[in-house]
């Protein structure tokens, strides 16, 4: 992926967060293979874009108003390939096991190269997530008697 990354963004900073590093990739690129809540949040405040899974994180992308290609990697994450890119809220490359997989990722980083369209994913995926998910959950569950 990193390679790929290399190809659209050729002076970029790689940052690959979790996963396993990737050899024979030129410039700079800095592999960390677990990071801390906190190390997260700053690391996503600090990036101009990533490449993510379709999961949870997700929304986390969003809240931090981080510009992302998504990847479905798992069934569960069906919805959210759809939905966000949808929503003008993030760029999809499709599912990880199209044949086409690395093209399909290098053209939605050639999306990305555009800092306007960058600025408006950012502002959609922000306006969607308000951050207090886990506060109504809390409120919810606590107001329910079994």
């Amino acid at each position: 992926m990193a390679l790929v990354a290399r190809e659209a963004f050729p002076s970029a900073h790689i940052r690959i967060v979790g996963g396993m590093s990737e050899s024979g990739v030129d410039g700079a690129v800095d592999h960390f293979p677990l990071l801390t809540a906190e190390r997260l949040s700053a690391f996503m405040q600090d990036t101009d874009i990533a490449i993510s899974a379709a999961g949870q994180t997700t929304f986390e992308l969003a809240a931090a108003g981080l510009p992302s290609v998504l990847v479905a990697i798992a069934k569960n994450q069906a919805q959210h390939i759809e939905h966000w890119p949808a929503a003008g809220a993030f760029v999809s490359a499709g599912w990880w096991d199209d044949q086409n997989f690395f093209s399909n990722v290098g053209r939605a980083l050639e999306t990305l190269r555009s800092a306007s369209f960058r600025q408006l994913l950012s502002e959609r995926g922000q306006s969607m997530v308000d951050g207090r998910g886990a506060e109504r959950l809390y409120r919810l569950l606590n107001h329910v008697r079994l």
